[in-house]
């Protein structure tokens, strides 16, 4: 048996990929319980990729950077300008020459059970708890109408 007893809101961390069998007993304080149990799967952690498409569409300074990551729910692109992107593969209009640190970070939001919802999918919005990886890359655009 994995886990805590005894304890009103544990929090439990899964050390390794797999199905788990979850239980709850509840004991009210006249000393009658209840039993309910759920199934939970325990993904691998994420792993970030993407590439990049220089001149989108035809457009100087346009690039279309295409998601490649593994096993992720959740993305947070950094584009070294002060923009951040949550989609899954954004386009970002560069309007100035330079060298760009480009960043994905990768998440896998987690589900918390609790009693009130047990037999649903619960956590449709980020519940605090995720798993960051991140590929970080670096981009050098150049005018190359001036030469």
């Amino acid at each position: 048996m994995l886990g805590l007893a005894g304890v009103q809101n544990p929090d439990f961390t899964f050390e390794n990929v797999g199905n788990y069998n979850v239980e709850l007993i509840i004991v009210n304080g006249n000393g009658c319980s209840d039993t309910t149990s759920t199934e939970l799967t325990v993904n691998p952690k994420p792993t970030s990729a993407f590439s990049m498409t220089e001149n989108y569409e035809n457009t100087q300074g346009r690039v279309l950077f295409t998601n490649g990551s593994i096993g992720a729910n959740a993305y947070e692109w950094n584009f070294g300008t002060g923009i951040q992107s949550f989609e899954i593969d954004p386009v970002v209009d560069f309007t100035n020459e330079g060298l760009y640190e480009i960043s994905l970070v990768t998440s896998m939001n987690l589900v918390v059970l609790t009693p009130s919802a047990w037999n649903t999918t619960l956590c449709s919005k980020d519940c605090g708890y995720r798993m960051h990886f991140h590929r970080v890359t670096q981009m050098l655009l150049s005018d190359s109408s001036n030469r």
